[in-house]
């Protein structure tokens, strides 16, 4: 799926045999994994808010009824978020969230 091929996927067997530096190193940041979607750029308050599972009400400017984004900190990806509604009343609504990275 996406830019990824299975070839370049590590085996659980020589997971288990790296050091967890190793692991670090070959993991791909959740960030980069949607390289198609969309990203919405939040501040830590409506990060704390959609990762509690609630609608961000003022962050869906500009974006289709349904369409379907990453919203993102500085620090990394919070949520996989959809568009409900139409603006003005438009709202994104948490279809997926993670936890802080690190």
């Amino acid at each position: 799926m996406g830019p990824f091929r299975v070839e370049e996927a590590l085996p659980l067997a020589a997971l288990e045999e790296l050091a967890v530096e190793e692991i670090s190193r070959r993991t791909i940041p959740l960030a980069h994994c949607l390289p198609g979607m969309k990203r919405v750029s939040v501040g830590p308050e409506q990060a704390r808010q959609m990762r509690q599972g609630r609608p961000l009400l003022d962050a869906a400017h500009g974006l289709a009824p349904g369409e379907q984004v990453q919203v993102v900190t500085d620090a990394g990806l919070v949520a996989v978020a959809r568009v409900q509604g139409r603006a003005p009343q438009a709202c994104l609504s948490p279809m997926r969230v993670f936890a802080p990275e690190g």
